[in-house]
């Protein structure tokens, strides 16, 4: 049993199959590539790479030269470091033996790799589609980046903040949103959908997106359970979360009467400067005075250190931050120019806020 392809196209589809392998599973089996090689006619075979943690599901299709059907597993991460250091334009050799040793000959040389039966991984759910959506991959990409942050990464008391809810904006566009109660991400797309739509995915779904889907239109299929989206020869399967997402809207402010505008750049560069000087779960206090900010830290030997900045604005009004929530909002920021919206010290700050996207963050109590 064996087939033949090319060193770039297999690389290719390990690459959007790598990232859905787990790290850590109870389940060593998951930690393989599922192969399978399926005859479409005479002269013409298909390759199809399966990587799953049980949740999540990548499979990848390409053609190979093959005779027979047949399949395997093998360790990710071994076949795919091996496979990353060999010459790309070249044509690749693959027998699996009685021994069940896979045989990959190269121009490098011959190497030999255990594999275990197929009959040891577990069946995928084979969901039945139920509404579909279709938009652009790089518009959905540039969606998932920008509220990718806003997740919990710790919380397993409410798991649907865990995610990022897709729904129904006002509007009528297909809205995501992510937040972990001290901080929340949302954007609006240009993508027209069905008024009652909603459903989470898991963040490692949007990790894993975020490096495979393409600029193209693609298909999203969901029901109550799943997610799918189709593109190229690839098919992406989520397990949805079934939690409902926190009603975010009822909380943001709508008077906020400060508004500051500083650059970017400098703000960022500035805080994750100080970060460096405060302790991991330190604050960072931001005098606002007429047309400038005073931003300081307490350092862990007890110094007051401290940068002024320009800005635009006449408010006075001294509020604190965490320092890692605003490393992660100003990154998501493409423009130039940040807004800071505020009220009080106490209440919610609204962060470049407008029609198609916003950012916001809780304070954190100024001693």
């Amino acid at each position: 049993m064996n087939f033949q392809i090319q060193c770039d196209e297999l690389k290719k589809v390990l690459n959007t199959v790598i990232g859905t392998i787990p790290k850590n599973t109870p389940m060593a089996v998951m930690e393989n590539f599922l192969f399978e090689v399926n005859p479409k006619n005479v002269v013409e075979s298909e390759l199809t790479i399966t990587g799953s943690d049980l949740e999540i599901i990548t499979r990848s299709k390409v053609d190979v030269e093959a005779e027979d059907k047949f399949g395997f597993l093998v360790a990710a991460n071994l076949f795919s470091s091996l496979i990353a250091q060999l010459e790309g334009k070249q044509k690749l050799f693959f027998t699996l033996k009685e021994n069940k040793k896979l045989e990959i000959r190269s121009k490098e040389g011959k190497y030999n790799l255990s594999t275990l039966d197929v009959k040891e991984y577990p069946e995928s759910p084979s969901p039945t589609k139920g509404r579909e959506i279709r938009i652009n991959g790089k518009s959905l990409k540039e969606a998932l980046q920008f509220v990718d942050y806003a997740c919990d990464i710790k919380e397993t008391i409410r798991p649907a903040m865990t995610g990022i809810c897709f729904e129904h904006d006002e509007s009528g566009k297909m809205n995501l949103a992510a937040t972990d109660s001290r901080k929340l991400a949302k954007f609006i797309t240009e993508k027209e959908i069905e008024k009652d739509v909603s459903f989470i995915i898991p963040k490692k779904a949007s990790d894993i997106l975020l490096n495979i889907l393409p600029e193209e239109e693609i298909t999203i299929n969901y029901n109550n359970s799943y997610l799918q989206i189709e593109f190229d020869n690839t098919i992406f399967l989520t397990r949805l979360i079934s939690q409902k997402f926190p009603n975010y809207r009822d909380i943001l402010p709508t008077e906020n009467q400060i508004i500051v505008t500083m650059d970017k750049k400098e703000l960022l560069d500035t805080v994750k400067n100080l970060k460096k000087l405060t302790t991991l779960f330190g604050k960072m206090i931001f005098a606002f005075k007429k047309d400038e900010v005073t931003i300081s830290v307490i350092s862990e030997d007890a110094n007051k250190q401290k940068v002024k900045l320009d800005c635009k604005g006449s408010a006075e009004i001294e509020i604190a931050f965490n320092p890692g929530y605003l490393i992660d909002i100003l990154s998501s920021i493409k423009e130039s120019e940040v807004k800071f919206e505020m009220s009080t010290p106490t209440k919610a700050v609204l962060i470049n806020s407008n029609d198609y996207t916003l950012n916001l963050v809780m304070p954190v109590r100024v001693e």
